[in-house]
């Protein structure tokens, strides 16, 4: 790009080959909209930058050089006059409660696709189940993180979940639950009181929990006085920010 006589090159530092439009991740874990329309190439979107796909290790402010992670180890090192920093929406796993190990996140297109998956094969092993505690414990889905993510995650799962049940006769839709756990006293932190308050009221009535949870030893714990069965399938989606 120019400006005047003067001639800028802007380089595009990430390490994936796309942006992706948030919240639209939530909705492609529901199956409400297809992949595709959710990322956008760099290159297409931003033909007039350079784009490099690696990832960023370190940045040397005072030298101006960032760091980028090599293919052999070595890392590579790029100069710059004036850097911009955007940082990018990730899962986070904040206490030492195995969420990381045993559950999913749901930020980006990579990982809303296995997680929908994972709550139609969920739906398939209840239908085939013979065991009665099987039947309820399967069905049952954990949603780590009261803020924007969580909530918005846990409600388009939960209506896909819902209506991918009206193939599965074998399984009551109202036998199944979702239970969105949340660190602080009130889901959508961030929004405020009024915001918070009008969110928990419906999400309340849709048979959706808001309580702390641990999942120490497999099991799902509530305000360390109930749990959820070994069964109780586990989707991390933690708040950021």
């Amino acid at each position: 790009m120019s400006r005047g006589h003067r001639q800028a090159t802007v380089t595009i530092l990430d390490a994936h080959s796309h942006m992706t439009y948030q919240p639209l991740p939530a909705e492609a874990a529901a199956g409400s909209v297809e992949a595709r329309p959710v990322v956008v190439p760099l290159r297409q979107a931003l033909p007039w930058a350079h784009a490099i796909v690696r990832e960023v290790i370190s940045i040397d402010h005072a030298q101006r050089i960032v760091y980028l992670r090599s293919d052999d180890g070595d890392p590579v090192s790029l100069a710059y006059d004036v850097s911009a920093l955007a940082p990018v929406p990730v899962s986070r796993a904040l206490t030492p409660l195995g969420l990381a190990e045993n559950g999913t996140g749901a930020k980006t297109v990579v990982q809303a696709i296995p997680l929908r998956n994972h709550v139609l094969a969920c739906l398939d092993e209840t239908a085939a189940a013979v065991s009665p505690r099987r039947r309820q414990a399967a069905p049952t889905f954990v949603f780590v993180g009261g803020g924007f993510a969580g909530v918005e995650v846990l409600g388009e799962v939960q209506d896909a979940a819902w209506d991918a049940c009206t193939r599965y006769p074998e399984i009551q839709p109202i036998r199944m639950k979702g239970v969105l756990v949340e660190a602080t006293d009130r889901i959508l932190p961030q929004g405020g009181g009024r915001l918070s308050h009008n969110t928990t009221h419906p999400l309340r009535c849709r048979s959706i929990d808001t309580r702390l949870v641990s999942a120490e030893g497999g099991r799902s714990h509530l305000d360390g006085r109930s749990h959820l069965d070994d069964g109780a399938e586990l989707s991390l989606t933690p708040s950021v920010g």
